[in-house]
């Protein structure tokens, strides 16, 4: 019988609303720890369609290692298409096995919610208002420069960011009947997403606090990096057990 490869694969995926560099120091020292990780780009709108969700989370999937353990983390925006992602890996005919979730800092998706239906009314409004021509708004240098310090940083999260169609955030995602087939945990960096952290410790998930705040990955990298192997270990010292 052949052993299962258990080479460890960390995937970490970016918000729509920002580009695979969100994750690029937390990744180099993650790698440079011996952790292969792994940092995809959800495809442009002009390379996708719609529903959008769908298109982002079978990119995903189809890149995924064809071996080995793979857990998927996602931040903000992105935190929705893991269950997606998820089910669409196991629908390939490869070995690799999904070994868990980490949430970050985002909504829970809820089967037939956008991600707009997933904020408050207020916050849903507001990002509505600030939105122009059909576009989201995109995160300005002064709006960033209280929690992302480092210049260099800041100006390259700017530059990435794409232009978004509002449409990839009021479109209603949907949730596998099976899913969480494997153990999750969440990471609540800010006070944005309170229902989602009480969600998250009443399903007893693996649950990480930090007083800081959502840009934090890129603000602060080697801090983030090391909490975040700490979680990834712990899930999959729960996945083992299972």
């Amino acid at each position: 019988m052949t052993q299962r490869d258990k080479t460890l694969h960390l995937i970490l995926v970016h918000s729509p609303r920002v580009g695979p560099s969100f994750w690029y120091p937390v990744a180099n020292l993650l790698c440079a720890a011996g952790l292969r990780t792994h940092t995809p780009r959800l495809p442009s709108l002009e390379m996708s369609y719609p529903p959008f969700w769908l298109a982002h989370a079978s990119a995903i999937a189809n890149g995924l290692p064809e071996a080995g353990d793979v857990v998927l983390a996602a931040h903000s925006g992105s935190g929705v298409l893991l269950p997606a992602i998820g089910r669409l890996a196991r629908n390939r005919n490869m070995s690799a096995r999904i070994a868990g979730y980490v949430f970050i800092d985002c909504d829970l998706p809820q089967n037939g919610e956008s991600r707009l239906d997933l904020f408050d009314a207020e916050e849903a409004a507001q990002l509505r208002t600030a939105s122009r021509n059909n576009w989201l708004p995109q995160f300005t240098d002064k709006q960033l420069s209280p929690l992302i310090t480092d210049a260099d940083a800041r100006a390259a999260f700017v530059a990435e960011q794409p232009l978004l169609s509002i449409n990839v955030y009021e479109e209603a995602l949907l949730v596998p009947d099976d899913w969480p087939e494997a153990s999750c945990a969440y990471v609540q960096l800010s006070a944005y997403y309170p229902k989602s952290a009480a969600y998250a410790k009443a399903q007893g998930w693996q649950f990480t606090h930090l007083d800081a705040h959502h840009f934090l990955p890129v603000a602060e990298p080697q801090r983030f990096a090391k909490v975040l192997v700490e979680v990834v270990n712990a899930l999959l010292r729960i996945t083992n057990d299972q």
